[in-house]
């Protein structure tokens, strides 16, 4: 299928050319033609602000959080001219800061909770890792061990989680977890913890913290008692 378009679409086609010839280096043959190491730090590093300034790194977010406001035809242009040059659309950790949390926060949070995460999200301020698969469970939900329960001002995190990508270069991770251990569907409340607050070590070191990562592109993290403050949860579990 070869899908067609209005004329009135031209332009901003064209806006999306010009900006990726104004930005990407002369010599520029897409982002599989970079080395690991190199491409990483490209896209991060070099690429992503761009894309921040110009609201193309969450081109469907409101313009007053730091997204483009764009349409969702408009979303789909930029979407063929980035592909048809390799240009990455954001960093290593968007799909979890902006595809997954941002965009939770978006539909589901609070003003503040709005108004606090995704510009700082945009701005790689917060850098965020999912935290879902849980030992023995992957992401098999129904099998969510991992436990939140409210304790006055904060959701008490007890449990486990596996193989939370790109957790080394993330300060933060949102967490899944369970709120009925008597559900057999998972009643879930997603909290956002700031790791930086507790703590991260190389693999095989042992620290006294909630959450432990290994700086790898799957880490593990253990929170035995961390707190979450009810401002970073977007569940509506009944209190």
């Amino acid at each position: 299928m070869r899908p067609t378009y209005d004329s009135d679409t031209a332009t901003f086609r064209q806006t999306i050319r010009d900006f990726l010839n104004a930005n990407l280096p002369a010599d520029w043959e897409g982002i599989g033609a970079l080395g690991a190491n190199e491409a990483h730090h490209f896209a991060n590093d070099v690429w992503r602000p761009v894309l921040a300034e110009h609201g193309y790194l969450a081109p469907a977010w409101p313009v007053e959080f730091g997204g483009g406001g764009l349409s969702e035809l408009e979303q789909v242009i930029l979407v063929e001219e980035f592909s048809k040059v390799g240009a990455p659309r954001g960093g290593s950790n968007d799909q979890f800061g902006i595809t997954y949390c941002g965009n939770t926060i978006l539909n589901w949070g609070t003003d503040e909770q709005q108004a606090e995460f995704l510009p700082k999200i945009i701005s790689g301020e917060y850098v965020f890792c999912q935290g879902y698969s849980a030992p023995n469970a992957g992401s098999d939900l129904a099998s969510l061990t991992c436990r939140s329960e409210p304790d006055g001002d904060e959701w008490v995190i007890n449990g486990q989680k596996v193989w939370t990508s790109s957790a080394h270069h993330a300060n933060w991770v949102f967490v899944l977890c369970r709120t009925d251990s008597a559900s057999r569907v998972p009643i879930a409340t997603s909290s956002s913890c700031d790791s930086s607050g507790c703590g991260r070590s190389p693999a095989g070191s042992e620290v006294p913290s909630p959450i432990r990562a290994r700086a790898c592109s799957g880490c593990s993290g253990a929170s035995t008692t961390a707190g979450s403050p009810n401002s970073r949860s977007t569940s509506s579990v009944p209190r």
